[in-house]
């Protein structure tokens, strides 16, 4: 067959669909300041959709335009899901979820973490899952108790040495 009866692609075909993101089976419990970072997300994602769509030469920007659409819809349904939880009153003797730890390890060494929704995770900032392996762990927990951190690198035992609700 002669090549000038194939169909090339063009800029509006997409070879292979996106594939979905995968929602979390656990409840999207998110703290106030959360939900309405992810409304901001939204928006922004959102804003960006218009502007592309309103761009005359969007042609060959269908990929992009299909990312947005896949990234409105899942963070859409995230929002749709969220359980906000709302900061616990004192006393601080549980970790609970959106509390502030700091940890003592043997050695001397402070962690501090909060623990927040598995849309807020910023490992950078301390700002871990309650999903997580330390989140987890460390929920139901008491002021004075220790738990046992299990990394790849190994395992640590750390100490609560405070629980705060910022």
């Amino acid at each position: 067959m002669s090549r000038a009866f194939v169909k090339e692609q063009d800029g509006d075909d997409i070879a292979e669909d996106l594939p979905l993101r995968i929602h979390s089976e656990e409840p999207n419990y998110i703290t106030r300041s959360g939900e309405i970072a992810l409304r901001e997300k939204l928006q922004t994602i959102i804003s960006e959709r218009e502007s592309l769509n309103l761009d005359a030469d969007h042609l060959g920007k269908a990929g992009e335009l299909q990312r947005l659409d896949a990234d409105i819809s899942y963070f859409r349904e995230r929002l749709q899901r969220a359980i906000i939880v709302e900061p616990h009153a004192p006393p601080f003797e549980h970790v609970m979820f959106g509390a502030t730890v700091t940890l003592l390890s043997d050695s001397g060494i402070k962690h501090e973490f909060t623990i927040v929704g598995e849309d807020e995770t910023d490992v950078d900032s301390g700002r871990i899952s309650w999903t997580s392996a330390l989140g987890s762990a460390l929920l139901q927990e008491k002021l004075g108790e220790s738990i046992i951190w299990k990394r790849p690198e190994g395992d640590l035992e750390l100490e609560i040495i405070a629980i705060e609700y910022r």
